[in-house]
């Protein structure tokens, strides 16, 4: 295959300000990695970006497998908060609450740094007026039957018909990204 480069388990990057040592967690960007060794600022240096690793968490949290975990860039460590954090993986092993260390697979890139989008948000990005589809307040399409005839009308039905098509998606994407912890219920 010509335009591919190279497996991306391990990638080398330019090591952050004030260097990394074998094990820290590296964000850059939407990219999460651990170290594969130490190194100063501005050397290059492995990172890996996927499979499990044990990474330090914030003590004072149990985590139970499977739970989301995100990067705290602030305190360096792995956390379950997700308001301010970065999506890096999932925990594959319960953690007691208090221990150092838990057990993370991680996802290779992160997800938005400003945690789960909210439902009000996603609806607000999907439709002109904030959610309301149609302009209407209650998501129904306005009646424009009366307003408009023959091949117009037609075309304002078949309009309106997407419309709701497009709605019905939007809330079952809606329903998976919840269902995937992705999509927090207003």
């Amino acid at each position: 295959m010509k335009d591919y480069v190279k497996p991306g388990k391990v990638i080398t990057i330019t090591a952050p300000a004030g260097g990394v040592s074998s094990g820290d967690g590296v964000l850059i960007g939407s990219l999460f990695g651990v170290a594969a060794y130490g190194t100063a600022e501005g050397d290059p240096v492995e990172i890996m970006t996927e499979d499990v690793h044990m990474l330090d968490k914030t003590s004072a949290q149990a985590w139970s497998v499977g739970d989301l975990i995100y990067w705290d860039a602030t305190a360096g460590k792995a956390t379950k908060v997700a308001a301010g954090n970065s999506l890096i993986g999932a925990a594959v092993a319960d953690a007691a609450n208090p221990t150092d260390y838990g057990m993370v697979r991680l996802n290779g890139t992160t997800a938005d740094p400003s945690g789960a989008i909210t439902q009000a948000a996603a609806v607000a990005d999907l439709t002109e007026d904030g959610g309301a589809i149609g302009g209407t307040n209650d998501g129904d399409l306005p009646d424009v039957s009366g307003t408009a005839s023959g091949t117009d009308a037609a075309i304002v039905t078949a309009l309106q018909a997407t419309v709701r098509e497009l709605a019905a998606k939007q809330n079952e994407l809606q329903g998976a990204l919840r269902t995937a912890g992705q999509l927090a219920s207003s």
